[in-house]
């Protein structure tokens, strides 16, 4: 079972684990209900991560 928590904006957020080259990062996932299975991250955890 996942747990999250809802913030400040009232959003679903739940941490999620992205695996890069070298290392995994803990990322802040917002939750949306129309959730299709890809996830968007920012260009700089992108290029931390080493990720095409």
């Amino acid at each position: 079972m996942m747990q999250g928590r809802v913030n400040q904006q009232c959003e679903a957020v739940i941490s999620v684990a992205v695996k890069g080259r070298d290392h995994i990062k803990s990322v802040d996932a917002v939750i949306d209900t129309g959730f299709n299975g890809l996830l968007s991250l920012p260009t700089a955890i992108i290029t931390e991560l080493g990720l095409s």
